[in-house]
């Protein structure tokens, strides 16, 4: 008898679930044309800002890592090309994620900095 009871408060708890579901849905529903465009700017700044953070420790730690292995070149140190892939590899990863652009050898645009001809 006990089962059968812990089977009936699991169907009341899942059914409790679905309300606030469609209570979400029907409250996104109604206010999301007055406060959707606003939210989207609010996550884009967020991101922004976070994206900026990883790109300047990635210039940072790709930037480190290829000064010590040019600088084991020339003290004749064993090199090991792996570190130096990893430095070229984080230092692009913050070049694109920062918008840092050097003549379009980072982002893969073909025009360098600015935008294309007929856009204003």
């Amino acid at each position: 008898m006990m089962e059968k009871k812990r089977y009936i408060e699991r169907e009341r708890a899942s059914r409790g679930i679905i309300g606030v579901f469609f209570g979400i849905i029907l409250f996104l529903t109604i206010f999301s044309p007055f406060y959707l465009l606003t939210i989207r700017y609010h996550v884009g700044y967020v991101l922004k800002g976070i994206f900026d953070w990883i790109g300047k420790v990635s210039l940072m730690g790709g930037s480190c890592i290829l000064i010590i292995s040019v600088m084991g070149i020339f003290l004749r140190v064993k090199l090991n090309i792996r570190w130096v892939i990893i430095g070229i590899a984080l230092l692009w990863i913050g070049f694109w994620s920062t918008g840092i652009d050097l003549l379009g050898l980072f982002n893969g645009s073909s025009q360098g900095s600015g935008t294309g001809t007929g856009y204003h």
